[in-house]
C-alpha cells in the first residue's frame, strides 16, 4: 500500500521509488547506447585505418598475399584414422 496522504513523511513513496527505478534505467540505455556509438566508430576508424595502410603497402609493391602466412591443408595437420 503506498501512503496517498502522507501521513508516514513523503506522499507516494512506493510510486516516487518506481519513478526513481525507470528514470535510472532510461539514463543506464542512454549510456549504453552511447558506449555502443563510440565502439562502432572505433571499429570502423580502425577498419578504414588498415585498409589505407594496406593501399599503401600495395603502391610500395608488395601484395597482400606476401604479407600472409602461408595457408596449409588440414589434412597435412590431421593425423587420419581408418576403422
Amino acid at each position: 500500500m503506498d501512503d496517498f496522504s502522507g501521513s508516514c513523511g513523503m506522499k507516494y513513496p512506493m510510486m516516487n521509488a518506481v519513478l526513481h527505478g525507470l528514470h535510472a534505467y532510461h539514463d543506464y540505455l542512454i549510456e549504453k547506447n552511447e558506449v555502443m556509438l563510440f565502439l562502432a566508430e572505433q571499429r570502423r576508424l580502425e577498419k578504414e585505418r588498415l585498409a589505407k595502410v594496406a593501399i599503401e603497402k600495395q603502391k610500395a609493391g608488395h601484395t597482400l598475399n606476401q604479407l600472409r602466412p602461408p595457408k596449409t591443408s588440414v589434412a597435412a595437420t590431421t593425423p587420419s584414422f581408418h576403422w
